[in-house]
């Protein structure tokens, strides 16, 4: 026990530096004590804010937080100075970095859906993994903007101290590889890249490849030495990560929402006073509503860079999309229960369909 409490020490002793050294864009100041009861406290009193992110710094992601620290920083006349640490710097994996944000060392991070399941083993998140539950953008907004999302949130929240906050999508999934695929029998036996999630795994076996989890972090490694033939992900991620250099063929199935959860931690939230608590909720409602719409402009820009870098898209049709959506029943009839009972029924009702 008192090993792991010193490895723990020594691991925030690690990040702490890691963070004077690493940033980018934000502001100075001492951090500020919490305040109970949100009482309000003096108006020179400092609270740093630290966002952490995987993306690249060209991508949509890091154009949003960057627009949300600063506007923090100008709404609040100071008092909160944010730091945005992207492209990597602090870990390479989501779980990781929501484990930053429980742990308090970094203050709020966004993580796909999954990850967010796995830091409080909250089931109902992974509901976004489930191919072809969610048929447009205007859909994913829906839930996330429901009252069943905020209960979802709420559990996490008991659990870990984290708030999950109303997201975005980052794009639709789609696979990309180093060989052509024209049809499913292309699929069959190739190494695709997914999360380590047991819906994402199950949706490429049963289209005849195969699983292979890689972090993400040292995906672009993976493919580029053939650990890996392939990899799902949104067309955003695929450009600003330069999947296109390794990787020469896109298939556009559109299979599954790449939904963002934005963590926030409470125990930072709830030390602010009342005056900036009411400055942060505006400003980070108005954020996701900016993230949203930039996410879908870079989408749709997305695809012709793509293809002027050489990769080919080839567009789903029809008759493979109501065969990819039979042979992928499936991962409902095996993994329903993993999202947690009744809740893709829920979100079947809530979404009308």
């Amino acid at each position: 026990m008192k090993k792991n409490k010193l490895s723990a020490i020594a691991f925030t002793l690690v990040i702490a530096m890691v963070l004077s050294a690493c940033a980018v864009g934000g502001g100075g100041g001492a951090a500020a004590p919490a305040a109970p009861g949100g009482e309000a406290a003096a108006d020179d009193t400092v609270f740093e804010f630290s966002i952490v992110h995987l993306s690249a710094y060209t991508d949509p992601l890091h154009t949003g937080w960057t627009w949300l620290a600063e506007q923090l920083e100008e709404r609040s006349g100071g008092r909160i100075q944010t730091t945005v640490f992207g492209n990597r710097v602090l870990g390479n994996s989501d779980p990781e970095t929501a484990e930053m944000v429980m742990q308090n060392i970094v203050q709020m991070t966004s993580v796909p859906a999954s990850s967010a399941a796995g830091l409080g083993n909250i089931a109902a998140f992974r509901v976004f993994d489930f191919p072809f539950l969610f048929e447009s953008k205007e859909d994913i907004y829906i839930f996330m903007d429901s009252d069943l999302y905020a209960e979802i949130s709420a559990e996490l929240e008991a659990v870990t101290g984290v708030r999950a906050m109303p997201g975005y999508s980052i794009g639709w999934i789609n696979i990309m590889s180093t060989s052509p695929i024209n049809t499913l029998g292309d699929l069959e036996g190739l190494r695709i890249r997914t999360m380590a999630t047991d819906v994402q795994m199950a949706f490429i076996n049963s289209l005849g490849g195969s699983a292979t989890p890689v972090a993400f972090g040292e995906l672009y490694t993976a493919v580029q030495q053939g650990v890996v033939d392939g990899l799902i992900t949104s067309i955003g991620l695929m450009v600003s990560e330069r999947f296109f250099e390794v990787c020469e063929y896109m298939l556009r199935s559109e299979s599954m929402a790449n939904a963002h959860i934005p963590l926030l931690n409470l125990e930072w939230y709830n030390s602010l006073p009342d005056d900036l608590r009411e400055i942060f909720d505006e400003t980070f409602e108005e954020y996701v509503q900016f993230a949203r719409g930039i996410q879908y402009d870079f989408g749709n820009e997305a695809v012709d860079v793509l293809r002027g870098e050489g990769v080919t898209v080839v567009e789903m049709d029809a008759a493979t999309r109501a065969e990819f959506m039979d042979l992928t029943q499936v991962v409902f009839d095996q993994f329903a229960d993993d999202a947690g009972a009744g809740t893709i029924a829920a979100v079947r009702e809530l979404l009308g369909n």
